[in-house]
């Protein structure tokens, strides 16, 4: 994987509507989201 490959899996983990629904989540949120420390996401 370290040489810049992509893994390719064989099944499908949101569907196309789901999918497209990401579009309207803003970046905000998704980092927000991404933060482990339950602290700091709280603030």
């Amino acid at each position: 994987m370290g040489s810049g490959e992509l893994a390719v899996q064989a099944t499908r983990k949101l569907s196309e509507a789901q999918f497209s629904e990401l579009s309207s989540v803003p970046p905000e949120v998704e980092w927000f989201a991404k933060l482990t420390n339950a602290n700091t996401r709280r603030a």
